[in-house]
């Protein structure tokens, strides 16, 4: 409301109606208003702090609509005692951002004092630790609020980094509708309701000379203003459930990619690694395209994948990150809502999974909880899979983790020419991406037509044609796949090899053609076998195919144990192409 939103759009959010800001799809914890610069409001504790690290990046780099403005987080005395909180801080001191961090203490996180979470409960004194100015205010006073963050907004947009503000205030009412107070006094309740803000007002007013039935006046006009707005909201119609299952995950129309120039357009034999390479350097050429991650830029990441890009592009471009996964998606995703296409890097998928808030609560939900106000064109390049001895934490497959997410895809090129193509068309989806990338084929050879039409993602390949069994699988399984189906063919057998390219969108037609034509799937991942993707996709196409199949559906996965890094025992546990081979014979024998 401060900055200019409409009063009935946003009480019709709160009421769920269509008519609101988001839709009615978000209420009151999702509501957003891109038209005022409104990044949203945030269901998970210190969720939106990472956020608007990136929303600042945006600004320093001057790519979103106002370059001159800062971004104002809040978060409350709770969230301060998170690890988010401080890798956002970091960060943001880091690149000298225009943030302001703005902590509402209102005594209780839920229903635990200030006191028992935080050391002394003085929260500004945190800001210590960053090298930059913390000042703790009375947040019940809104004329020392506006004062304290004009002057932190004058700081930040003169490129000398965030401010922390903690406002002492104090939270009037329960955390939700089940929380009756039962840890709070009578007499605290009555001590702080003599400061409520609103009573300060008054008292500041009067004590300037104003009069009382002025100030009774513009009270009861804001009363009105609201109870109508309520009204209105009231009356108003639902979305309904047709209307929200086609809502799209954002407004706007597919980017187009930076053109080629004629070296860049060559066809040429390259590796898997080198394709990425390429990609990336296409991709740079866009000022909107940032690369973020760790050790990526004079180290050239784990795998050199970015190598030199630091060099041709700047590291205002080429960002080396503190290892703060969380904070690093939650950047690009605040980065991508506000006018940057950025490419984030985490070192092994392994890591992923402390950046999961970001990527499955915030990423993936925001194109469709904020009714498709903002699009997250957020791309994350991760290393998957085992088989080089890294052990247990630095050899796992996710997929079918990430397929359990709604909005967002998943991309797994197998070969040089997907590994340009689908790279590109992610940076370029306005929609969340995982690209994953097998470390076994970052060395692997082929060839690589930059100018050629993409096949899109959604699309399966047929790597193979055959008529006895389809063989269904990503990544660098097909290379298993292939050598079996050759070895099959030896014994007279005909395999089809289907690389599915991606697991969100799935080509479910390609999948269910060939199933119908030879009657026998078989279905390889690297991942686990329980809850795998081949479980899903299994029940899939018993759903569609079920009367045409000769036999049950087999899958070939890793055993349902933690990867060893011992050599012979981490290749016991890893499908290999006798696995294949005797999966193949079972099924046609039944």
């Amino acid at each position: 409301l401060a900055r200019g939103a409409d009063l009935k759009r946003m009480m019709a959010e709160l009421f769920g109606r269509r008519d609101g800001y988001s839709l009615g799809v978000g209420g009151s914890q999702h509501m957003a208003a891109a038209e005022v610069g409104f990044l949203g409001s945030n269901g998970i504790s210190g969720g939106g702090l990472p956020i608007a690290v990136g929303a600042g990046l945006a600004q320093k780099l001057a790519v979103c609509a106002e370059p001159a403005g800062a971004v104002l987080a809040f978060l409350g005395d709770g969230a301060s005692a998170q690890g988010t909180f401080h890798e956002s801080v970091n960060l943001a001191e880091i690149w000298k951002l225009p943030v302001i961090f703005l902590v509402e203490n209102n005594q209780y996180a839920m229903g635990t004092p200030v006191e028992e979470t935080c050391p002394d409960g003085k929260i500004a004194r945190r800001a210590q630790g960053y090298g930059i100015p913390g000042v703790s205010i009375d947040g019940n006073d809104p004329l020392a609020v506006e004062a304290a963050v004009r002057e932190a907004r004058t700081r930040a947009v003169g490129g000398k980094g965030p401010t922390l503000i903690e406002a002492i205030t104090y939270r009037a009412t329960g955390h939700s509708r089940s929380d009756q107070r039962d840890y709070i006094t009578e007499d605290e309740i009555d001590s702080w309701n003599e400061r409520d803000p609103i009573t300060t007002i008054e008292n500041k007013l009067l004590a300037a000379g104003g009069k009382q039935e002025d100030f009774d006046a513009l009270l009861a006009e804001l009363c009105r203003e609201m109870d109508e707005a309520a009204e209105i909201a009231r009356q108003g119609a639902l979305l309904s459930p047709g209307e929200y299952y086609k809502l799209p995950q954002n407004k706007l129309q597919p980017a187009t990619l930076p053109k080629l120039d004629k070296t860049q357009a060559e066809a040429k034999d390259c590796t898997y690694a080198d394709a990425i390479y390429q990609a990336l350097a296409r991709a740079l050429s866009d000022p909107a395209v940032i690369l973020l991650g760790e050790d990526i830029a004079e180290y050239g990441g784990a795998f050199k994948i970015t190598r030199d890009l630091w060099e041709r592009f700047g590291k205002q471009r080429v960002r080396n990150t503190p290892i703060s996964e969380n904070t690093i998606v939650g950047c690009g995703t605040g980065a991508a809502m506000t006018g940057l296409r950025p490419v984030v890097e985490i070192m092994f998928m392994d890591f992923l999974l402390l950046a999961m808030d970001q990527l499955v609560n915030h990423a993936a939900k925001f194109g469709s909880i904020y009714g498709g106000q903002f699009p997250v064109p957020l791309t994350v390049r991760t290393p998957a899979g085992a088989r080089r001895g890294y052990g247990a934490t630095h050899s796992q497959c996710f997929e079918a983790m990430l397929m359990n997410i709604p909005g967002l895809k998943i991309f797994c090129p197998a070969t040089v020419q997907d590994a340009y193509d689908l790279l590109l068309a992610a940076i370029y989806d306005n929609d969340p991406v995982v690209v994953v990338e097998h470390k076994l084929l970052y060395g692997t050879e082929g060839r690589l037509n930059p100018a050629a039409e993409p096949l899109p993602p959604g699309k399966a390949r047929i790597l193979r044609p055959g008529k006895d069994l389809t063989i269904i699988t990503f990544s660098h399984m097909t290379t298993l796949a292939m050598q079996a189906a050759e070895k099959l063919e030896e014994a007279g057998i005909s395999a089809e090899v289907i690389d599915l390219r991606t697991l969100a969108p799935l080509d479910l037609e390609t999948i269910t053609n060939s199933a119908v034509r030879t009657q026998h799937v078989l279905i390889a991942e690297e991942g686990t076998r329980c809850g795998g993707v081949g479980a899903e996709l299994a029940a899939r196409i018993q759903e569609s195919c079920f009367g045409y199949l000769d036999a049950p559906i087999l899958r070939v996965a890793a055993r349902d144990l933690p990867l060893p890094a011992t050599q012979h025992l981490e290749t016991a546990a890893l499908p290999q192409v006798e696995d294949f081979i005797l999966a193949s014979r079972k099924l046609l024998a039944e």
